[in-house]
C-alpha cells in the first residue's frame, strides 16, 4: 500500500503546534537523536523531495524547508544541531521552528522513515545502546 504526505507545506511561522510533541508514547524534544530508516531511499529535485521507504511503500512528500531539515537531519542527527542550523538561516521565531521541527519529526517517524532515540540513549561514544 502507497500514501503519499506533505511535509512542511506553507509558512512554517503561520501555523500554531505545541511545542513537543509525543509520537508513539515518547515525546519528541530537541535534545533527541533521530536516525534515518536504513530502508529509506531520498530524492531531490529542484529543492524539494521524495522520501520512499522501501521496505514498506510508504513515501512523503517534503517542500524546500523540509528537504533542508531532511540534509541536516542526515548531517547532525541531532535535533538540536538542526534548530540552531535552521535558526540562522531562516527569519521565523524559535518557538514556530521548534514546533515545525518536533512535528515534521513526529510524521516522519509515524510514517516509519526515521527512529528516535533519547539523548540518555546514547553513550559518551555517540552510540545508541
Amino acid at each position: 500500500m502507497h500514501s503519499k504526505e506533505e511535509g512542511l507545506r506553507g509558512d512554517p511561522a503561520s501555523e500554531g503546534v505545541s511545542v513537543g510533541v509525543e509520537a508513539r508514547g515518547m515525546e519528541i524534544r530537541l535534545e533527541d537523536t533521530v536516525r534515518i530508516g536504513e530502508d529509506v531511499a531520498f530524492r531531490e529535485l529542484d529543492g524539494e523531495a521524495v522520501l520512499l521507504n522501501l521496505g514498506t511503500g510508504v513515501y512523503f512528500g517534503l517542500n524546500p524547508t523540509g528537504t533542508r531539515i531532511w540534509n541536516l537531519v542526515a548531517e547532525h542527527g541531532s535535533l538540536q544541531k538542526v534548530f540552531e542550523a535552521m535558526e540562522d538561516e531562516y527569519d521565523v521565531s524559535p518557538n514556530s521552528l521548534e514546533n515545525h521541527l518536533l512535528q515534521l519529526v513526529e510524521q516522519l517517524r509515524e510514517k516509519g522513515l526515521v527512529s528516535v532515540s533519547r539523548f540518555s540513549d546514547r553513550g559518551g561514544d555517540g552510540k545508541t545502546r
